[in-house]
């Protein structure tokens, strides 16, 4: 479905429905975001205590 479309339909409609929908649409871009920073922070976590345990076992006491 285009935006032409869509537009056109919500306007139409009641004019909460636009509001709501982009209101929805930008909570759930939102939690995919914190849920892909949050996964890539573990993962650099992960990588950081791999190098760190990597180091201790490498450089002289």
């Amino acid at each position: 479905m285009n935006f032409t479309s869509k537009y056109s339909r919500y306007r139409h409609g009641d004019s909460g429905n636009l509001l709501d929908s982009l209101l929805n649409r930008m909570e759930k871009y939102t939690k995919a975001m914190e849920d892909q920073v949050k996964q890539r922070t573990n993962q650099y976590t992960d990588e950081k205590h791999r190098v760190e345990r990597l180091l201790e076992t490498m450089l002289p006491k």
